[in-house]
């Protein structure tokens, strides 16, 4: 198994386990973890190559894993030694499984679309296929045709059948494309029985119904889909075609790039039609024309006889990946012989060995399709030697990682010498292990040449303080995971925060609050911000499929990963989280973290979940579609019953189209409106949470008093902005006031809360203004008066950045005034509160809200005085004569009473009025104090 497909994931169902690995930084990584869990003890691990297995007696393996390994492998020949050696080890009726297999038939189309992709735009494609023709000779990887594992069901001593499977899912990449999975049963001889019936595909899905309506007819029977078309290799496919043609040599990569059209179907809803029939799935002919037939509830028969082959006629499906190195080490030896047998100027400059001359029609050489020398590295050309030790260092690990003869030139471009994406990680690797530095597989792809990258790891040196200042990854991911996220990843469109990112964006100038998304490829992702529209920023990250178990270790791990991104990208404001398929549950632990941040979250989307249920608190939308065979709503009645259980808050959306097709057209308009929307509605809704990062507000007092008199009444006005990014309930639902406390000069509480006043909805940004009473404290001297909003029940919004504010207050003990004393000392006080008694009667209503307010009115005011002032909300009040007045009511009131005080003072009946106060012409000015300098 490849060392970086061990999880103790899934170390823990099986009673033994026993593993090999060749790597021993995996085996001291591995050996640490299993020393460390006592659950694990029923694990062995054991270093060396695969086939070196006489550490297990025979028959003691159930299953056998070779994952995403035999590619490695030297040759067929070895391949066979150890599945010789992995029958041995397992039980009569055991099974082996081969991983991320390469398939041999694609070889073509694989090269020509990786070397179509970098070419550049203006470069004619004459250049470009003979770049091809050398990548084809140099591949070192073992590549196998998936008839090989055909040839060993039928001929193979042991081996019962052959399940050859396509990479399952919704993701579009290298993997996808150009690699498949086997399953070996071992046991009795068995043979696929013929097709009971073969359904032709065809583009409008007609076929999907015919399977349907068939196998609900006859369940036990065998059924076939033929002349499938993938659309997952048919761009690579066409690509191939090109490179191949003599028409296209002087036309430009970027008008053959453009004149290339996927068409087909994705195999990943075949899986869901099986799954969604209860039925196994397997592939036949995945021929190098990308056109595949499969079948559904295979049937298997006893084969009685069985014709041995020998091993040299297996050798007809697999290539030969050490043919470069048999190559250099002959192009070596015949330039070393013709130096000694030649005049220096009659030696060639470089020597290459084909397999077969290309030819024309009439049998003569082609020489337009020889292989340039100058793209192999068996004579250098226009050499440049490394200028320093890290260059030299460079050189010395391309050349063993390509197995060069000679040392690369420093100008040299890595892809060009033969080099790929795998072995791009592999050179990652060895720069880490060797040097110590660490190198992005996307600055691998922008930075090919030794030249370039010693420019870039001497950089990241001297920025290394630099970096840290910033904000580097805080949460990486295991090595293992990052290496093999960044493969899928590198070669992904948008935008890149820095070169350790792993979420790329869309429209990041877009005025929205921003959508992560987590993927399973590149085109979901750029399909969803073509229909989102430029006003969306979009970021889109990696779903773990074919990277990670789906173990909450793994699922943390990736969320963590980019909740850490996430909160550098977007440190503050509002923002959404959404993902499809599997990409879902990584969405939803993302916002799970998101809110434990206390970030606001309007709304996460899950798409197709069917992952059961799990605890979250906060608004999530639920996307499926219509014609999805994950759409509960096709086979159950009240599927919400089961969600709002973990998912209080929840909603449904239907979306047109079935599983795998939402991001095609015309899907994806449903798709992104309906995504549009929700996120629309979800941020009008203010949050019930108001998280610390989003405690921002700017308050004003408008009309402070010049003196303050101890245990004196005052009613402030003063103007309160929302600074924050998201917008405020009132306070009936969010229990948020504007109040008061009276300190110290210590900054001891001398009333943890004094007056508090309701505030009404406010938008972010938007300004009121309100009316606060207060009271100030009994004992006369210097005193800290702090003005903040607080959450009723909860929390004081605390510290200049949250708005709070402070006045430093001298209290100065009152006198016993007279009416007419007070009168004549009003100027010399300014406008204070204390007036004088309640007057009268002492019980009419405006004397009591006005007292309430701190206002005192004069002994001669009256019942009906005081109703005329009231107006129409007298009776209102009435019911509250022995009640506290509610707060809402309260700031009505004292709005109302700004108005009907002023026109109560400017009435033709003014000086009556005026004497009936006891305030006689500086009455004005005690309520402009109070009310607006209008008044004054």
């Amino acid at each position: 198994m490849g060392p970086g497909c061990y999880s103790p994931g899934w170390l823990r169902p099986a009673s033994a386990i026993s593993a090999s690995t060749f790597s021993e930084t995996v085996l001291e990584r591995l050996s640490a973890t299993l020393a460390a869990r006592p659950d694990l003890a029923h694990v062995e691990i054991h270093r060396g190559p695969a086939h070196e297995l006489e550490f297990l007696p025979s028959g003691s393996m159930d299953v056998v894993i070779l994952n995403s390994v035999v590619q490695y492998f030297p040759d067929l020949d070895y391949l066979l030694a150890v599945l010789e050696q992995v029958q041995r080890v397992c039980v009569p009726n055991g099974r082996i499984f081969l991983g991320d297999l390469r398939n041999l038939n694609l070889q073509e189309a694989y090269h020509a679309s990786v070397v179509l992709h970098r070419a550049d735009d203006n470069e004619l494609m004459d250049r470009v296929q003979s770049r091809y023709r050398q990548v084809i000779q140099n591949d070192e990887e073992l590549l196998l045709a998936p008839e090989f594992f055909d040839a060993l069901a039928r001929h193979w001593p042991g081996v019962t059948r052959a399940e050859v499977r396509l990479k399952a899912g919704n993701y579009d990449n290298e993997l996808s494309r150009f690699r498949y999975d086997v399953v070996l049963v071992l046991g009795e001889r068995q043979q696929l029985a013929p097709v009971a019936f073969w359904h032709d595909w065809d583009a409008e899905g007609r076929w999907r119904d015919s399977v349907m309506r068939r196998m609900t007819s006859y369940p036990a029977e065998a059924q076939g889909v033929r002349d499938l078309p993938d659309i997952r290799v048919s761009e690579a496919v066409a690509a191939w075609r090109e490179m191949e043609s003599d028409k296209t040599r002087y036309q430009t990569a970027k008008e053959i790039r453009q004149a290339l059209q996927k068409h087909g179907e994705n195999p990943d809803t075949l899986f869901s039609l099986a799954k969604w029939l209860g039925v196994d799935l397997i592939w036949q002919t995945l021929g190098g024309d990308g056109r595949y037939q499969a079948v559904f509830n295979p049937v298997w028969t006893v084969e009685k006889e069985r014709e041995i082959l020998p091993r040299a006629d297996y050798h007809r499906y697999a290539n030969n990946p050490t043919r470069r190195e048999r190559q250099v080490a002959l192009s070596h030896e015949l330039k070393a012989t013709l130096t000694r047998q030649l005049p220096k100027y009659m030696v060639p400059n470089a020597i290459l060995v084909l397999d077969a001359f290309p030819l024309t029609p009439n049998g003569k050489i082609d020489r337009n399709r020889l292989p340039n020398p100058k793209v192999n590295n068996y004579g250098v050309q226009d050499y440049v030697a490394p200028r320093n030790s890290l260059e030299k260092s460079l050189v010395s690990i391309w050349q063993e990682a390509l197995t060069l003869s000679q040392p690369p030139s420093v100008t040299d471009n890595f892809f060009e010498l033969g080099g790929h994406s795998l072995l791009s990680a592999k050179v990652v690797t060895l720069i880490e292990e060797k040097l110590g530095y660490r190198i992005s597989l996307k600055q691998f792809f922008q930075q090919p040449t030794i030249e370039a990258m010693a420019l870039s790891m001497e950089q990241q040196t001297s920025d290394k303080d630099s970096s840290e200042e910033h904000g580097g990854i805080r949460w990486p991911l295991p090595k293992a995971l990052q290496y093999k996220l960044e493969s899928y990843v590198c070669s992904w469109g948008g935008e890149r925060a820095s070169t350790e990112s792993l979420i790329f964006a869309h429209h990041v100038k877009g005025t929205l609050p921003p959508l992560f998304w987590v993927f399973q490829g590149d085109q979901e992702f750029a399909q969803l911000a073509k229909y989102l529209g430029d006003s969306q920023p979009l970021y889109g990250m990696r779903s773990g499929h074919l990277i990670m178990d789906y173990q909450e270790d793994d699922i943390q791990a990736f969320a963590l990963r980019y909740v850490t991104e996430i909160e550098r990208l977007y440190p503050t404001g509002p923002l959404f989280v959404g993902g499809n398929c599997q990409g879902g549950v990584i969405a939803l632990a993302i916002a799970q973290h998101l809110l434990r941040r206390q970030r606001i979250l309007p709304l996460a989307f899950v798409m197709e979940w069917s992952f059961g249920t799990q605890p979250y608190l906060g608004s999530v939308a639920f996307l499926y579609g219509q014609d999805s065979v994950f759409n509960p709503y096709l086979s159950f009645q009240h599927p919400h019953l089961f969600w709002q259980r973990s998912f209080p808050d929840h909603r449904i959306e239907m979306i047109p189209g079935a599983h795998g097709k939402f991001f095609v057209e015309p899907n994806i308009q449903g798709l992104s409106s309906t995504i549009s929307r929700c996120m629309a509605e979800a941020i009008k809704n203010s949050p019930l949470f108001i998280p610390t990062s989003d405690r921002k507000a700017e308050i004003t007092v408008l009309n402070l008093p010049n003196t303050f008199m101890s245990g004196g009444h005052y009613l402030l006005a003063v103007k309160l902005r929302n600074a924050s990014t998201i917008n405020w309930n009132r306070t009936d639902i969010s229990g948020l006031m504007l109040g008061n406390q009276w300190l110290n000069t210590e900054d001891k509480f001398i009333s943890r809360q004094d007056g508090k006043t309701p505030i009404p909805s406010l938008l972010a940004g938007q300004s009121t203004q309100l009316y606060l009473p207060i009271k100030a404290p009994e004992q006369a001297g210097l005193v800290h008066l702090n003005l903040s909003l607080i959450e009723e029940g909860v929390c004081w919004f605390k510290g200049a950045d949250q708005g709070e504010i402070q006045f430093k207050i001298n209290l100065i003990a009152p006198e016993a005034y007279t009416l007419p004393t007070f009168s004549s000392d009003i100027t010399r006080h300014g406008a204070p509160i204390l007036i004088g008694g309640t007057g009268g009667s002492g019980i009419t209503v405006i004397a009591k809200v006005l007292a309430e307010a701190g206002i005192f009115l004069g002994e001669q005011t009256g019942s009906s005085d005081s109703t005329s002032m009231m107006e129409n909300w007298s009776s209102s009040l009435l019911p509250y004569w022995n009640k506290p007045l509610p707060c809402a009511m309260e700031a009505i009131i004292r709005k109302d009473l700004e108005e009907t005080v002023n026109n109560f003072l400017t009435t033709r009946d003014a000086e009556k009025n005026v004497s009936w106060l006891g305030l006689e012409a500086a009455i004005k000015r005690f309520f402009s104090s109070f009310f607006t300098p209008d008044l004054a």
